[in-house]
């Protein structure tokens, strides 16, 4: 093999070129609503190239688990116009010191009981949290998950599930091609 084609190959692998992009979803879920979306976005996560997933509960996971990923989508049930007890806590525990988690891409996804019932208060609480730990936010593919995905348990979703799945997969699709696009913006931990 020539030497310049070692070289290049040096030099994909010492910049990534080729890594995989890691992403977790992590999430509260009471009723299983909020769990339903976070396997929907799973599964958009796994049909992406190069990648790697971790699902897991906020209770499971660590801050090791936060370092670790390239893109973090976090889910929560709506209670009271916000998150649930365990998400506060666990956005609350986040590490602040030396900006870990800077240029990180974040997401957000919720379940709740009827229309106006805080979901997009909840959506902003998490994506709040993750600008002020300087990640970039990303929402759906179209205008109708903007700001993350939302599962609106008041009936009419029965006939929308389709449509929900589709929303998540796309905001897992949109993850993916931003954390692959900002690779190179942030430093990895191999945990």
């Amino acid at each position: 093999m020539p030497i310049g084609t070692v070289l290049i190959w040096i030099l994909l692998l010492v910049n990534g070129a080729w890594a995989q992009t890691r992403v977790l979803v992590t999430y509260d879920s009471v009723d299983h609503h909020t769990e339903r979306v976070a396997k929907w976005i799973a599964e958009g996560v796994e049909q992406q190239p190069d990648v790697v997933l971790r699902l897991q509960r906020v209770q499971e996971t660590s801050h090791l688990d936060l370092q670790w990923a390239d893109v973090i989508l976090v889910g929560s049930p709506v209670y009271n116009t916000g998150p649930s007890q365990a998400v506060g806590k666990f956005l609350a525990e986040w590490p602040f010191e030396g900006s870990p988690l800077k240029n990180r891409v974040g997401g957000a996804f919720v379940s709740c009981q009827g229309n106006n019932a805080g979901s997009e208060n909840t959506l902003f609480t998490i994506i709040k949290t993750m600008l002020m730990y300087r990640m970039y936010i990303v929402g759906g593919e179209d205008w109708r998950s903007g700001f993350g995905v939302a599962y609106i348990q008041d009936g009419s979703n029965q006939q929308t599930l389709g449509f929900l799945e589709k929303q998540a997969k796309g905001l897992a699709k949109r993850a993916c091609d931003l954390g692959k696009a900002t690779s190179a913006s942030r430093t990895r931990s191999d945990f």
